[in-house]
């Protein structure tokens, strides 16, 4: 990436510093862009970054994020409805998963959706030895990102049709889609039908909350907290389901890059060392 003036530079800073003024005990200072290996923290990265590109990137990081929040929404409604498991439990949590995608309907949310598939497409492209622990560990490879890219595709392939034009699907591959989308519809209307909020039932059971954020970080985990992706997930959620239980869906650090559902405390756990991973390597795509 080029270099900026210093003018830009220190107003870039001044105007970050003032937004997130308290998040960290550092002096706030301006940085010239450096080549990733020499960044020290995201903090500096996201100060150097020209707004154009901190736009992409944060859109970006928001994609990779929500696609972790829908795989672990699927397993959190599998978990507190009951639901049943339709031939293999991965076959079902992609589903869930996709249905979960294709009815977000809150803004912030629907224009995540696609970039939330790119990002599960270029990670399970690589390697597996490359991807997040929560990749591996969960054993999401390319097969089940195109099971869930079908279905998206399939529900509308005019809204989807980025995801279908970028992917190469052919007319019969769309057409094979609708198909699949329309008989899992079907079947999985019926299943959730009796867990659906009914109207004038106000009872929240969602909740988010952010633990205290790693030093070097504050100010990525604040832009994702003003683009309220974690917010509008849980929200949508609780308004399309009843949970016969609190939630609380919580971003804190780990020690590793995963998410997971604990099915004894209802926690539905996010954890910033697997967002810092998603931001990295966009960072680094940036500056190839």
């Amino acid at each position: 990436m080029r270099k900026l003036g210093w003018t830009v530079v220190r107003a870039t800073a001044a105007l970050l510093t003032g937004l997130f003024a308290g998040l960290s005990d550092k002096p706030a200072i301006a940085h010239e862009l450096v080549p990733p290996a020499a960044v020290t923290d995201m903090n500096t990265a996201l100060l150097a970054m020209p707004v154009k590109e901190r736009e992409t990137f944060l859109a970006d990081v928001a994609g990779s994020t929500m696609f972790v929040v829908a795989q672990q929404s699927s397993r959190m409604l599998m978990s507190q409805l009951n639901l049943p498991v339709r031939g293999e439990i991965e076959t079902t949590i992609d589903t869930l998963t996709a249905l979960y995608l294709i009815n977000s309907t809150k803004t912030a949310l629907k224009e995540s959706r696609t970039l939330a598939i790119r990002s599960a497409l270029a990670i399970t492209s690589k390697p597996r030895s490359q991807w997040p622990k929560f990749f591996r560990y969960q054993n999401i490879n390319r097969k089940r990102v195109e099971r869930i890219l079908c279905l998206l595709v399939g529900s509308n392939p005019d809204v989807f049709s980025s995801l279908r034009e970028g992917t190469g699907m052919s007319d019969e591959q769309v057409s094979s889609c609708v198909r699949e989308y329309e008989k899992t519809e079907q079947v999985w209307s019926k299943i959730l039908a009796n867990h659906l909020r009914k109207e004038g039932d106000d009872t929240r059971r969602m909740a988010v909350s952010y633990n205290k954020v790693p030093r070097g970080d504050e100010i990525l985990v604040e832009m994702l907290k003003q683009s309220q992706i974690l917010e509008n997930a849980a929200r949508e959620l609780d308004d399309f389901y009843r949970f016969p239980a609190p939630v609380i869906m919580r971003a804190a650090s780990c020690g590793e890059e995963t998410a997971y559902f604990d099915p004894r405390t209802r926690d539905f756990l996010i954890c910033y060392d697997l967002i810092l991973r998603f931001a990295t390597d966009h960072l680094e795509q940036m500056n190839r």
